[in-house]
């Protein structure tokens, strides 16, 4: 029997007189510990200390098994929802978050108006949100009272309510939750992280129309200000002056200097704003789904090109932004929106899947389509389709041109994932090569996302089908070669001398995202391929390369649009700028979409302002603008409409990524 096991009755009278006295309360339960029959309170009151004491000298052990045998045995009394309670942030602690919800969320619905209930259903949301299931947390949250919650949990509270919103898409009110949880937090760091998050959520994920939503919803205090500037800017943004002032006029009187000066700041835009016709531009990225980065970087690219953070900016440009979620879909409906709405230029989309979808809308809209995108071909479906994104043609070109000039290489080798991407790079590379006067020597070809890919380097370097003789050669070749020095002559030899692996290569173009490449590269070196030129696309650009491979990337080429590291004025008064803007560095995204923004406003100050002279004058550019200069090397349009850019070569040199300085010599692999 367990030391909790064991109910004794004990009659007041005769035992006679047992079950009517029993039913009469006049029964004392006891329970056994250590052997020994003690009152049931005594019992309860005993083990939930002995618990809690375990916890607070880290038994969490002892504590766990204490709290289950009590609600196994002692599950019905009145103090069980304490022990749940513990045991549910027991079970929480070691991982066990179904367990700990469950119990967690029984104490709240046993005790819905108690502190302990109200701690409890915040506990059980916290776990949701973690499993990823917002929805649910959401329904615990909105079902409870968080005025029954102590003072030093309100801001926890909100600050989960913030999460699980998020979570779910209702971005609306993770706002709101987060001005709550920031008026009661105490602490000016976590105050400032919320800003932080405040800003990212009202700049990028709300509306127009769900910003004006949000805004009479909002407690007073910075989140409320923060909103109320942001809607502001955009009412100035896309013409509304007189909403905007309305909106300003509504804010406390009791401002400090700075907020003052920020009001002041936009009355002022609004009032030079009128003075301008406002240029209608529909802007349509995925700002939500698997590419929404992508879609942030543009969009701020393109606000900061436009010069909305310049304060002498007369707010001349209305913003029409639609989210296309990535989807081709989404990105037909936002163009027939966009230009049924009057915008008379449209940036976007970004894939080349949503691009061609939306090119025949624009065609036919003839509204001025500049597309990210890198699809060849998209020019071609219309004079007013331009691709601003740069091609695999280009990239090959450039790289191909540097091999064979700046290096002199001749023979070449390809190892290449199995997909459309891969593919169309090996095509792309082997034609210039060739077109050149250069030769492929060796291609193989690799399961995309492959982490083993021995067979396949082993194929390309010969050592994939050996003979016995061959194998036992290559080993005492092997042993030989750890003292080199000492046995030359014999590694001379025809016998060791004419042995794989055959890297008879001076170049490798593996053309792979840098965390595929960044696990390919160490099997080349482990079957000695070396004394050769790693070459690669814009998509090696990345510090995810060095972080798996610096060693091994040591010495490769590779080319991007944009350089962060380039000293052109240009570009770092660009990074300047956007830093100051947004808090940290540009990718090339956002370089592509500032350079697309600023070519906008030049043609549009030069009076090109209807969409048929914005789609004649693009394809004029850049003889009409001498002057104007790319952070991202874009030069002008060719005679379709696909831009032409001056790419920038890249390598690795001290596990770092540097532009290559023309003539300066290139390492190659050892």
């Amino acid at each position: 029997m367990s030391a909790i096991a064991g109910v004794v009755p004990r009659a007041c009278l005769g035992v006679l007189l047992l079950a009517a006295l029993a039913v009469s309360g006049c029964v004392e339960t006891r329970v056994m510990r250590g052997g020994i029959a003690i009152p049931i309170d005594q019992a309860i009151d005993a083990d939930l200390k002995s618990a809690r004491r375990d916890l607070a000298a880290g038994r969490t052990a002892e504590a766990r098994r204490t709290l289950e045998a009590f609600l196994d045995e002692l599950g019905s009394s009145s103090r069980s929802n304490e022990a749940r309670f513990l045991l549910a942030g027991i079970y929480r602690d070691v991982g066990e978050l179904e367990q700990a919800a469950q119990l967690w969320r029984r104490v709240a619905e046993r005790e819905p108006l108690s502190r302990r209930g109200a701690e409890s259903r915040l506990r059980a949301a916290e776990v949701y949100r973690d499993l990823g299931d917002p929805e649910v947390a959401l329904r615990l949250l909105r079902s409870g009272d968080v005025r029954r919650l102590p003072d030093e949990l309100q801001a926890t509270y909100h600050r989960t309510a913030a999460d699980v919103a998020r979570l779910a898409g209702e971005f609306s009110s993770a706002v709101i939750a987060l001005a709550y949880a920031r008026a009661a937090e105490t602490s000016e760091q976590e105050q400032g992280q919320i800003d932080l998050e405040v800003a990212e959520l009202i700049e990028e994920r709300l509306r127009d129309e769900e910003l004006e939503a949000t805004l009479p919803r909002l407690p007073s205090g910075r989140v409320y200000l923060r909103t109320a500037f942001e809607l502001a800017r955009r009412q100035i943004a896309r013409g509304d002056a007189q909403l905007a002032r309305q909106t300003l006029a509504g804010l406390p009187e009791d401002l400090d200097q700075f907020d003052r000066a920020i009001v002041l700041g936009l009355l002022d835009r609004a009032e030079r704003a009128t003075q301008f016709d406002t240029f209608p531009l529909g802007i349509q990225v995925p700002l939500s789904g698997r590419y929404s980065s992508f879609g942030r970087s543009v969009l701020r690219g393109i606000t900061l090109g436009l010069g909305l953070f310049d304060p002498q900016q007369p707010g001349r440009y209305r913003l029409l932004v639609r989210d296309t979620r990535g989807e081709p879909q989404q990105a037909i409906a936002a163009t027939r929106e966009l230009a049924q709405s009057g915008a008379r230029l449209i940036f976007g989309p970004m894939r080349s899947v949503e691009a061609a979808a939306s090119a025949p809308v624009a065609q036919s809209s003839r509204v001025p389509l500049l597309s990210l995108a890198v699809r060849p071909d998209l020019p071609y479906q219309g004079s007013y389709v331009f691709r601003m994104g740069v091609t695999a043609s280009a990239q090959v070109d450039a790289l191909v041109g540097f091999a064979m000039g700046a290096l002199e290489a001749q023979r070449f080798a390809i190892l290449y994932p199995r997909d459309d991407y891969g593919r169309g790079f090996k095509n792309l590379f082997w034609d210039e090569v060739e077109r050149r006067g250069g030769r492929i020597v060796g291609v193989e070809s690799y399961e995309p996302g492959a982490v083993d890919i021995q067979t396949e380097v082993k194929k390309l370097v010969g050592l994939q089908y050996l003979t016995d003789s061959e194998r036992q050669r290559i080993r005492r070749r092997d042993r030989l070669e750890r003292r080199r020095e000492e046995n030359e002559a014999e590694l001379r030899t025809p016998e060791l001398s004419n042995l794989p692996p055959y890297v008879d290569f001076d170049a490798l173009f593996i053309p792979d995202a840098a965390a595929q490449v960044g696990v390919v590269l160490p099997q080349l070196r482990f079957y000695d391929v070396a004394d050769v030129t790693l070459l690669g696309p814009s998509e090696w650009n990345d510090p995810v390369l060095l972080e798996l491979a610096a060693n091994e990337a040591e010495g490769a080429v590779f080319v991007d649009t944009f350089d962060p590291r380039s000293e052109d004025p240009n570009v770092q008064d660009f990074i300047a700028r956007y830093f100051a803007a947004y808090g940290e560095a540009p990718d090339a995204y956002a370089a592509e979409a500032f350079d697309a923004a600023v070519l906008l406003t030049r043609l549009v100050e030069r009076g090109a302002r209807s969409p048929d002279d914005l789609a004649r004058t693009l394809m004029t550019f850049p003889d009409d603008l001498p002057d104007y200069r790319g952070v991202a090397g874009l030069v002008g349009f060719d005679e379709v409409g696909g831009s032409q850019r001056e790419l920038s070569l890249l390598t690795v040199r001290r596990r770092r990524i540097q532009a290559y300085v023309p003539g300066a010599p290139v390492a190659r692999r050892r």
